[in-house]
């Protein structure tokens, strides 16, 4: 993890994770409101979080089959999902939607009214399909 201005809850505390920190299932986190932080997973997928977000990492588990399952409670994530084997999964849940992708650059905004997800191929499918 590289991380600015951000915190993982940890027993009923908001703390300050060290940059390159190892998160696990489970770990809460939030941006403060001038904050940034960008989550790397082993199999190089990436998630990063813009200011005032919060997530919680339901799942992260890259032996075998890709499984990442992101739980965004609020803010904006821009996520880089790493080419990999399939069956693999990257999930990132919102209270009002779900949404997974494959081998592709998306970001999902939640905000009090409304989600927005948008997605751009990746390289790797781009020149895939040409």
């Amino acid at each position: 993890m590289f991380a600015s201005a951000v915190e993982r809850e940890q027993d009923g505390s908001w703390l300050a994770p060290a940059d390159g920190a190892v998160l696990s299932e489970g770990d809460w986190l939030r941006t403060s409101e001038d904050g940034y932080t960008l989550l790397t997973f082993a199999d190089g997928s990436t998630a990063a979080l813009d200011p005032a977000t919060e997530l919680v990492i339901e799942q992260a588990s890259v032996d075998g089959a890709r499984t990442i399952t992101l739980n965004r409670l609020a803010g904006r994530i821009w996520n880089d999902v790493a080419p990999g084997a399939t069956p693999a999964s990257y999930l990132v849940r919102t209270a009002d939607a779900a949404i997974e992708a494959h081998e592709t650059t998306f970001g999902t905004l939640v905000t009090d009214t409304t989600v927005t997800a948008t997605a751009t191929p990746s390289t790797s499918q781009d020149s895939a399909t040409r």
